[in-house]
């Protein structure tokens, strides 16, 4: 009975954090480059450049694709590159920052964040560090949906711009993850912790603030 209770109490929560995500970023996230407004900043949101297998992981070529089309397209003028530099193998906003700049967008326009272990931790940075107060995010649609929400619910004004999706096995599996990241984003909304770190490394800071 009390197995029950909880198992309907979770597909709750997964139907009403979804719906309610969804909702937050309608009219938010965009998929053409000539819709999103300009904005000096888009966040990069981290991913590990390559599988376990190796192979590259098709989610970071194609946000690294789209953040290098808004900066050429002039819709941004700074690309902050988000992620972990603690996972034991890759440093992501690195590995980030080499990708664009092996693509055309110039050193000087990209500042490394690499202390955020998840999305909530980039949203809180950029408003308690960066002092951004309007930025935009990049990343496939489902994970700029839950970005956005988190944005929302600190009073940023960010929207999102939508990397090419990944179809397969391997996007079920992230699919999957994704309704429980948005359970926690949902409390996380609620609650308001303290994120990870609010360390800033003293090159991006010079950067940043230069």
């Amino acid at each position: 009975m009390v197995i029950c209770g909880l198992a309907i109490l979770l597909f709750l929560l997964l139907v009403v954090s979804n719906k309610i995500i969804e909702y937050n970023a309608r009219g938010k996230v965009f998929g053409t480059i000539h819709d999103i407004p300009k904005s000096e900043y888009a966040i990069v949101l981290g991913t590990n450049p390559r599988l376990e297998s190796g192979k590259d992981n098709p989610y970071f070529v194609t946000r690294i694709d789209a953040a290098v089309k808004l900066y050429t397209s002039g819709k941004v003028k700074y690309l902050i590159m988000s992620g972990n530099d603690k996972n034991g193998e890759f440093n992501e906003p690195h590995e980030m920052k080499i990708a664009a700049v092996k693509k055309g967008v110039p050193a000087k326009s990209i500042i490394l964040d690499a202390h955020c272990k998840r999305t909530y931790d980039t949203i809180l940075r950029a408003k308690l560090i960066y002092h951004l107060k309007s930025f935009i995010v990049v990343s496939q649609k489902f994970h700029n949906e839950r970005a956005v929400y988190l944005a929302n619910k600190n009073g940023l004004e960010v929207v999102g711009y939508n990397a090419k999706d990944i179809d397969g096995y391997f996007s079920f599996k992230t699919r999957t993850r994704e309704y429980f990241a948005r359970i926690r984003a949902f409390s996380d909304g609620i609650f308001n912790p303290k994120p990870y770190s609010l360390q800033i490394d003293s090159v991006a800071f010079r950067q940043f603030f230069r």
